[in-house]
C-alpha cells in the first residue's frame, strides 16, 4: 500500500467576523494524500475545499490541528520553509491573476529555478523551454505576455511554472473550471500523464463531479466544512454511502439522443471529457 505523503490531521479553521464573532470554515478535517495518487476534493461552493488546500501551503493558518508532510508536522515559521515550498506547488483557478502581467511567459517559468538556485543561468531557459513545449506551449508563445494568451494557454503556463521545480505534490484548486470542455480534457489528460512521468501526488479540487470522476483515484466529499465521505472513485460513483453524496451524483446531467438506448449519466461515460 502506498504511503501517505500529505496528511491533514484534525484541521479546524475559523475566521473572525465583525463584532468579535467567528465563522467555522473547517471542522476537524482528517484526510490523507498518498504517494503517486490523485485525490479529488469535491463539494459545493463554500464547503471549505480551497480553505483546506491553503492550509497545506501556509496561506491559511489552522485554528487547530496540523498538516503533515511525510509524517512530519509542517511549519512555515521554520528555516526549512523554502524546501517545503519547493516540494508543494499550488495552481490557482485564475491563471491571469496568478501570472505577473509585466513578465513574459519564459521569464515566469524560469523564475522558480532562479529563486531556488537550480542550474546555471543559461541552462534554466532551456529547461523552461522544454517543459513549456511538453505542456503544449509553443516556442512562438514564450516571449509573449499573459494577457495575450488564451485561458487554456495561460493555465498551461501556470502549470509549467509549478512543475519546473519537480515538486512531489501539486495542488490544483479549481484549475480547469474556467476552461471549455475540450481544453479541460487536454489539461486533465496531461496531468495524468505527468503524474506518472514525474511521480507526482496531486490534490485536485473541483465542484464538478464529472471532472473528479475522470481524474481521481480516490474522492473526498466535503460539505459545510466537514468531510462527508472518502472512497475509491469507482466505488463512490457505483455505491455512494452518504445521502449527500447520493444527491450530488443524482444531480449530474443526463444526455439523451432520439432513438438511442437508455441515457447514460455523464459521470459514467468518460467520452465527453476524453474528446480532443
Amino acid at each position: 500500500m502506498r504511503q501517505n505523503i500529505l496528511t491533514f490531521k484534525d484541521i479546524s479553521v475559523s475566521f473572525p467576523r465583525p463584532g468579535g464573532a467567528s465563522i467555522q470554515a473547517l471542522e476537524a478535517i482528517s484526510v490523507s494524500l498518498r504517494e503517486g495518487e490523485i485525490l479529488g476534493i469535491v463539494g459545493e461552493s463554500g464547503s471549505g475545499k480551497s480553505t483546506l488546500a491553503k492550509t497545506a501551503v501556509g496561506l491559511v493558518n489552522p485554528s487547530s490541528g496540523s498538516v503533515l508532510l511525510d509524517g512530519k508536522q509542517v511549519s512555515f515559521a521554520g528555516k526549512n520553509v523554502k524546501q517545503i515550498r519547493r516540494r508543494m506547488q499550488y495552481v490557482l483557478q485564475d491563471s491571469l491573476g496568478s501570472l505577473d502581467p509585466r513578465q513574459r511567459v519564459l521569464a515566469q517559468v524560469v523564475e522558480p529555478l532562479t529563486i531556488h538556485n537550480i542550474g546555471v543561468s543559461g541552462e534554466r531557459s532551456e529547461i523552461a523551454r522544454r517543459l513549456l513545449a511538453r505542456m503544449g506551449v509553443g516556442a512562438h508563445l514564450v516571449q509573449r505576455y499573459p494577457r495575450t494568451l488564451s485561458g487554456g494557454q495561460r493555465q498551461r503556463v501556470a502549470l509549467a511554472r509549478a512543475l519546473i521545480l519537480r515538486p512531489d505534490i501539486l495542488i490544483c484548486d479549481e484549475s480547469v473550471s474556467a476552461l471549455d470542455v475540450s481544453v479541460q480534457a487536454q489539461i486533465l489528460n496531461l496531468l495524468m500523464e505527468l503524474r506518472h512521468e514525474q511521480a507526482l501526488s496531486i490534490l485536485f479540487i473541483s465542484h464538478d463531479l464529472s471532472v473528479i470522476h475522470h481524474i481521481s483515484d480516490r474522492v473526498a466529499v466535503m460539505r459545510q466544512g466537514k468531510i462527508v465521505e472518502v472512497s475509491d472513485t469507482v466505488q463512490l460513483f457505483k455505491n455512494p454511502q452518504k445521502a449527500y453524496t447520493k444527491k450530488l451524483i443524482a444531480a449530474l446531467p443526463v444526455f439523451t439522443v432520439k432513438n438511442s438506448p437508455p441515457p447514460v449519466p455523464q459521470h459514467l461515460s468518460r467520452a465527453v471529457l476524453c474528446a480532443g
